[in-house]
């Protein structure tokens, strides 16, 4: 039997704590199983941060997460609570433009 080096306990324990983590978020801020994409789930880690381990405390989340406080505050909390705390409300925007008619065309 092959004896893992500390190292390696090390890395599997960060992993198990971030799959942890991962099931959690997934299990209070999204109850109803909806599929999110990846940046979706990325945002909503950022909301558990927010919401239960720093409190509601908007400043000192977005210093732990490296994000800016008036992005946090006001496009995703803001957002996310408009919505009645629906997960879906944080799928990035599409980047298609929406009016196409008065767009300038190429000639034959």
């Amino acid at each position: 039997m092959k004896i893992p080096l500390e190292n390696d306990w090390r890395e599997y324990i960060k992993r198990r704590n971030l799959e942890r983590m991962r099931n959690t978020v997934e299990k209070e801020l999204n109850p109803n199983h909806y599929q999110l994409s990846s940046e979706a789930k990325k945002r909503l880690r950022w909301l558990y941060t927010l919401y239960c381990e720093q409190v509601g405390n908007v400043t000192q989340c977005a210093r732990k997460l490296g994000i800016s406080r008036q992005w946090l505050s006001s496009e995703m909390k803001a957002v996310f609570e408009k919505n009645g705390k629906d997960t879906r409300s944080l799928e990035p925007e599409s980047k298609v433009p929406k009016n196409m008619r008065n767009r300038k065309r190429v000639a034959k």
